[in-house]
């Protein structure tokens, strides 16, 4: 690369951002607002390629000037609850990368976000504090850090180590069960111009593909089998978003419910993947089959030009994101793929009606199993009998009110009730593995003979009263301590069943009068206890990972017994 390339990533920026980049603590005109114009477009540049959005949008994203505490660019995608958090440098040279100073800053620019520490921010970023706080809220987020720059240099061991410290520090690598949320994104200038180069929307992907135990159909021409999913990985690593902008969703992030699932098998049982999931689907606008293997139909080599996913971002994203984790699991696993040729954009109504059919189709959950267990028909006839709804089948819908619950509520209502500490954790970290087998532990822990329509109901009624406690005293702190209401709630709903009186938490007395007020004085002492003896045994903890790290609640929760 060469100061060509930064050159032509210069007019690119000039092109997507020129009047929309906020410029008024600048002197217009001169060589230092130009710099500014370009560092700031360079980091909208980021927002608008990894999180698909406008240029006017990305724009609007960028924070950079005085008091930005290292921070040049935030955006929180609410459809695949994703923030991107940026720092952007301009080597108009195109030499250098990071030093240790600016990685530093970065690094605590965004523990200070994560603490919501917003008085160490300039007012672009205080601007942004709802959104800021809905997305560290979240238990389904994830945070990417993007340092994009248009040297061409590697970083240093001491950057990469204060950035891989960061990394490690919310991402409790010690925990094997726990899920990344905290990712990077280097961007540098090959990257940037490569990014250049295709284009906002990209120019058309092809690919090179080979297929396993693979076949053909015709009208249109298609071929489908297996692919190996590190092959998947790449096409993601070097396409995304691009690749699926034709899919009616972007990949939602690995700790979704379906996609935890995804995850755990690639990571623990590879082999079996092409078993358990349903494949991808990707039009394109020619496949050509290449002359090399001959007819053999255990493997094929194709090429494939204008490629788009239409239906299987989640798994596409799955592989990638798992691949980053454990590289060698995922090299053992294949998945099935179709590749459908639907001609050019003249053409596209093809595409688009296949975009449509494969992501309306009906699609099952672990959720969905449970309707076929018969102690959930039970339970529905008890509770009807007392006038009560329970909705645990799909289609009966989720309201929610006095004389109504429904399956998930009512999990999460006995997992908090359960002495075991596990199965809130599950709950609050991933409730679909408390459906996983409806024939063992943990849902026959939960879900037995042993519990009554009138337990049950009397479980979800005590953990909405928790819920409004903890909605009550969520809204008197501010900081970290709120973090002990949000990610902790499953938790705290867990210590406060404990501490009830049995009779009251197996229905076989009613709840008395004054329950809520006991509730309140509960989740007071708990949250006092919990914050001294979690600030105690992990200062440093991100709350986010902790509250699903079942090995450090267990240790807390003792502490706590004893404190």
């Amino acid at each position: 690369m060469s100061i060509l390339h930064v050159n032509q990533i210069d007019g690119a920026l000039h092109r997507y951002f020129d009047g929309k980049i906020d410029l008024a603590d600048t002197q217009l005109g001169t060589p230092a607002s130009e710099k500014v114009f370009l560092t700031r477009a360079l980091a909208a540049f980021a927002i608008m390629q990894l999180g698909g959005t406008s240029a006017d949008d990305a724009a609007l994203a960028v924070t950079d000037g005085t008091g930005d505490n290292g921070i040049d660019a935030l955006h929180y995608d609410r459809l695949t609850k994703t923030m991107y958090v940026v720092q952007a440098k301009w080597h108009s040279d195109g030499n250098g990368a990071f030093d240790r100073a600016d990685m530093l800053k970065f690094t605590k620019g965004f523990d200070d976000l994560t603490t919501q520490d917003f008085a160490r921010f300039n007012a672009k970023i205080q601007n942004k504090a709802a959104i800021i706080r809905e997305g560290l809220h979240d238990d389904k987020a994830r945070y990417v850090l993007v340092p994009i720059h248009t040297g061409t240099s590697e970083f240093a061991l001491e950057v990469q180590q204060d950035l891989d410290d960061c990394l490690d520090k919310y991402n409790d690598t010690a925990d094997p069960a726990a899920t990344a949320l905290l990712e990077v994104r280097v961007l540098k200038q090959a990257d940037v111009h490569a990014l250049v180069a295709r284009g906002t929307q990209g120019d058309p992907i092809d690919l090179d593909v080979v297929l396993f135990q693979w076949g053909e159909a015709a009208d249109p021409f298609s071929v489908y089998g297996q692919v190996a999913a590190s092959d998947v990985a790449t096409w993601w690593k070097d396409h995304y978003p691009q690749i699926v902008s034709q899919n009616i969703r972007m990949f939602l992030g690995a700790d979704t419910e379906v996609n935890a699932g995804l995850h755990n098998t690639l990571l623990n049982d590879p082999k079996h993947f092409w078993h358990f999931n349903n494949g991808i689907t990707v039009i394109c606008r020619e496949v050509s089959p290449k002359m090399v293997g001959g007819k053999s139909k255990e493997s094929g080599y194709f090429n494939c030009y204008d490629v788009r996913i239409v239906n299987g971002a989640q798994t596409a994203g799955s592989i990638a994101a798992a691949y980053d984790k454990k590289k060698e699991a995922v090299e053992q696993a294949r998945v099935q793929i179709r590749f459908i040729a639907v001609g050019n954009a003249q053409q596209a109504s093809l595409g688009d009606e296949i975009t449509k059919a494969t992501n309306t189709q009906n699609r099952i959950n672990p959720k969905d199993f449970v309707s076929l267990d018969p102690e959930q028909s039970r339970l529905r006839t008890e509770m009807m009998i007392e006038g009560i709804f329970y909705n645990y089948k799909s289609g009966d819908g989720a309201i929610r009110d006095q004389r109504t619950t429904d399956i998930e509520e009512a999990t999460v209502a006995l997992a908090c009730a359960s002495p075991e500490l596990s199965h809130s954790t599950l709950a609050k970290r991933e409730i679909g593995r408390l459906w996983e087998d409806t024939t063992k532990a943990p849902y026959k822990a939960l879900f037995n003979p042993s519990v009554s329509g009138l337990k049950l109901w009397q479980a979800v009624k005590l953990l909405r009263i928790i819920e409004v406690a903890v909605a009550a005293k969520l809204s008197t702190v501010s900081g970290r301590e709120e973090g002990f209401f949000i990610h902790g709630n499953r938790f705290i709903a867990h210590q406060v069943f404990q501490r009830l009186p049995t009779a009251i938490v197996s229905a076989s007395a009613p709840l008395p009068a004054t329950i809520a007020q006991d509730i309140v004085t509960l989740v007071e002492d708990i949250h006092s206890r919990l914050s001294m003896q979690a600030n105690n045994l992990y200062p440093q903890a991100y709350l986010a990972q902790l509250f699903k790290n079942q090995q450090k609640l267990t240790a807390i929760s003792k502490a706590m017994a004893t404190s």
